[in-house]
């Protein structure tokens, strides 16, 4: 039991990569505050629908603008402000860095495959595949790694907004050997090759090779003669660690004689 629910735990973390090869941890946003947020800024847009429309009845009303505006104008006019709202959300989500009214509130927020924020066409598709999720489908679709269809198509995650300790944390995971005090778990890492934590480089940052952890993390801990726990992510992390601090500090350390 205690293994099964390490493992749910695990999968709601994400690994992106920045566009300096830079691994930072987020931990996926869970449905229902995604759901939350959707209602938030759906509201949002009830909300300012009311309020446009009051307000142009009053100018319309106060100014006498039925004299002078026709009924085929007042349609095209009244269209580009239904346009206009509903594509609302798409424009601040792209406006603000992938930070609605509903994600502020939730603390999530949506970032691209490479930790950027979304762009305008990544926001675009989200806002368009949102419409045929619920049209079609009547719901959400969520992947195994909570990424409905509109997000897949876009190429972006919505995570939960990390603190800067947090950032700061996951980024130190990948240095933890230039720490002082470093302790190697792994002595059998002087077995691998440079070739070797090449390998385990691509499977940590490289977008093509995350399918592969599991498998190359295998076979390192077999070329090790180690067991390796269900954490794949965590034990290479661990291994190029050791393998850094075995090749690279170790051997400028002055002598302790």
């Amino acid at each position: 039991m205690k293994d099964s629910s390490q493992n749910r735990k695990d999968n709601s973390l994400l690994y992106i990569t920045t566009g300096q090869y830079v691994k930072i941890r987020y931990k996926a946003a869970p449905i229902e505050r995604r759901i939350i947020g959707l209602v938030i800024d759906f509201f949002l847009q009830i909300l300012t629908t009311i309020g446009v429309f009051c307000i142009g009845y009053i100018i319309y009303d106060g100014l006498e603008l039925d004299r002078s505006i026709d009924s085929n104008t007042a349609e095209v006019i009244t269209t580009l402000v239904l346009m206009s709202i509903w594509i609302m959300n798409m424009v601040i989500e792209y406006l603000t860095k992938g930070r609605s009214l509903g994600k502020l509130i939730t603390h999530t927020m949506v970032i691209g495959d490479n930790c950027a924020p979304p762009t305008l066409l990544q926001c675009f598709l989200r806002w368009l595949l949102l419409n045929v999720d619920v049209m079609l489908v009547g719901g959400i679709l969520i992947s195994y790694k909570s990424q409905r269809l509109g997000d897949m198509a876009a190429g972006c995650h919505v995570v939960m907004r990390p603190s800067i300790r947090e950032q700061r944390v996951s980024i130190a995971d990948d240095y933890a050997f230039v720490n002082n005090g470093y302790q190697v778990v792994y002595p059998n890492v002087r077995l691998l090759t440079q070739h070797d934590v090449e390998v385990i480089g691509r499977a940590l940052y490289d977008n093509r090779y995350f399918s592969q952890t599991s498998i190359i993390a295998q076979k390192v801990a077999k070329k090790m003669q180690v067991d390796c726990d269900g954490n794949y992510q965590r034990f290479l992390i661990q291994v190029k660690n050791d393998f850094n601090y075995l090749t690279q500090i170790e051997e400028i350390q002055p002598s302790k004689k």
